[in-house]
């Protein structure tokens, strides 16, 4: 076999192995709890109904509806080169926010503590860990 074989086929394995972690991390991200507060109307994702004493200072759709920033989250883990993955969520963890298309969305407290805790637990930020989700053999 020659060195470019040998070269193509470990980038393809390791290429692979990128993708069925980002794969693990998404699933993961997507099957976090909703937000206890509202009761969705139907099996759509964005019909929702909230109680006033609910809104709290945010009265925006996007901060109540947990599964709408999951989306989000996952848009942002597949259009993100693998090697910056790690350090976009730990900003969006920091900020509590996103900066996106001149617009920026601010996540729910409690997506960014689900979020913190499938990536690691508290203390994390900068320490450049792996999320639970991925054992490392």
């Amino acid at each position: 076999m020659t060195i470019q074989k040998e070269l193509n086929q470990t980038i393809k394995a390791h290429l692979e192995s990128i993708e069925i972690i980002r794969q693990k991390l998404n699933d993961l991200i997507m099957n976090l709890p909703d937000n206890p507060k509202i009761h969705r109307l139907s099996d759509k994702v964005n019909c929702f109904v909230l109680r006033f004493k609910d809104l709290g200072n945010n009265w925006s759709p996007f901060f109540h509806d947990f599964k709408l920033q999951y989306k989000m989250l996952v848009e942002i883990i597949d259009s993100t080169d693998a090697i910056h993955v790690n350090q976009k969520l730990e900003d969006i963890i920091e900020k509590e926010s996103y900066f996106k298309d001149d617009h920026t969305y601010k996540f729910n407290p409690a997506v960014i503590e689900h979020l913190t805790s499938i990536y690691g637990g508290s203390g994390y930020v900068g320490k450049r860990i792996m999320p639970a989700c991925v054992e490392m053999s």
